[in-house]
């Protein structure tokens, strides 16, 4: 439906059967109500499960008769419960989806509120476990959601209280960046995780939840089962280079050489910049150093910590360093950190990376040093306990020497040195010639 700002996503609980024919007549005309006072443009989408089980027959054709005799759209999709997820996402013309359950466990009136949130963030919760949610469950259930939650919560560091609630609101552009694969609930807490990982804001809000359907102790064991399943992928996503904040989280990793050597870096590139001048940080990822520095500008191909640092109120755009998207001479300073080594020699162009800088400017630059066998030993043992990481992507070799007369080529020379680790890590800071071809001598 064109136009359309607001699809409502209706997944019934297992295959239709008259059960959920009833629920979708009491639930639709409700939502209608509450949607019409909204001021939005909006439809219902119902992914239907097939026919009803037990060799009935007909239990499709009575929830497609009773969710279009209310205005709802009915697709079917008899595949188990991410399938029908993904089914319905494609099918819905929303610029936002809200997902709810048809039991009234997620009750219509919360609609409104979480219509007028969905400029605040781009997935909007409802949440049992925030202050001023409840949730009518069993002790038993009860007590393991919540634990469940914590676990993941904790171990994925997830700011997310309720990753397990079906009762959500996404953008249209936060679904269409990601791929999900999970084929049951757990493609609940993977949209989530993938989600954050891209850079998108999550936010919740309180309901009380009001179990009413005889098969929520069934979907919470089969919720719990699809979760395990997915843990260990989605523990690997949070933790790797494409998660928006993955150069943040390592500055207070809990592996020790990893915090270390983030530390280490920031205090090398701070400790050979000046804070007070213009910069621009080329491939600045998510690192301290760009909300360290007042007046820099971060520039990276991803666009994931572009958004994450956008947030945190840093100008970050969008741009390659071999077409850097700005006038000649345009920064008195240059960080360029991690990235010359990510490139193909072939494509690497330092002549751009010149280009940027002022006569006269400043460039600090680091990457591994290829000279040192312990970096070397130690790419091979970083990669095999963190192969999600960026050292699977170091495809051009630099050492002190090569570096410095890459560098010297383009009319830039090195006036100091610092290093990570033994100097495992080279960082440079230097000069690019004025007019006269003068600079300092290396220190």
């Amino acid at each position: 439906m064109e136009g359309v700002e607001i699809s409502l996503l209706l997944i019934p609980e297992g295959r239709s059967g008259p059960e959920e024919a009833s629920h979708l007549r009491e639930l639709v005309p409700v939502i209608r109500r509450v949607m019409d006072g909204c001021g939005v443009r909006w439809e219902v989408v119902v992914v239907s499960g097939g026919e009803g089980e037990g060799g009935e027959g007909g239990g499709g054709d009575e929830l497609r008769s009773a969710a279009e005799a209310e205005g709802a759209r009915v697709v079917v999709e008899e595949g188990a419960y991410g399938d029908r997820f993904r089914r319905g996402v494609a099918e819905c013309s929303g610029e936002h989806i809200i997902t709810m359950d048809t039991d009234y466990s997620h009750p219509p009136a919360l609609l409104r509120a979480m219509v007028e949130s969905r400029a605040r963030a781009d997935v909007i919760i409802a949440s049992r476990y925030i202050a001023g949610a409840a949730a009518d469950m069993g002790f038993f259930r009860k007590t393991f959601s919540r634990m469940l939650n914590r676990l993941f919560r904790w171990v994925l560091d997830m700011p997310v209280r309720d990753l397990s609630s079906g009762f959500r609101m996404y953008s249209r552009r936060a679904l269409d960046e990601i791929e999900l694969e999970g084929a049951s609930y757990d493609v609940l807490i993977e949209s989530l995780l993938r989600i954050k990982a891209a850079g998108f804001l999550i936010e919740e809000i309180p309901f009380h939840y009001r179990s009413r359907s005889g098969l929520a102790k069934l979907r919470a064991r089969r919720s719990a089962r699809s979760y395990l399943r997915t843990f260990r992928r989605m523990r690997q996503l949070r933790n790797s280079w494409s998660a928006c904040d993955y150069d943040d989280r390592a500055f207070d990793s809990i592996i020790p050489l990893q915090r270390y050597w983030q530390r280490k870096r920031y205090r090398e590139i701070t400790g050979f910049s000046d804070p007070s001048k213009l910069t621009l940080d080329i491939g600045c990822g998510s690192s301290r150093i760009a909300r360290s520095m007042p007046r820099l500008v971060g520039l990276d191909l991803n666009v994931k910590p572009l958004r994450y640092l956008r947030r945190q109120g840093v100008l970050a755009v969008s741009g390659d360093l071999t077409q850097l998207p700005f006038r000649d001479g345009e920064f008195p300073q240059v960080i360029c950190s991690e990235v010359i080594e990510h490139l193909p020699a072939e494509r690497m162009d330092f002549d751009e990376l010149a280009r940027v800088i002022e006569p006269g400017g400043t460039l600090v630059i680091g990457t591994p040093n290829y000279a040192k066998w312990m970096w070397r030993l130690l790419e091979k043992i970083y990669n095999i306990v963190l192969p999600q990481a960026h050292g699977t992507g170091h495809v051009s070799q630099y050492t002190h020497v090569t570096l410095k007369q890459k560098l010297a080529a383009v009319g830039i020379d090195v006036v100091a040195r610092g290093g990570v680790f033994f100097g495992c890590q080279l960082v440079f800071k230097c000069v690019k010639r004025d007019g006269d071809g003068e600079t300092e001598k290396e220190g």
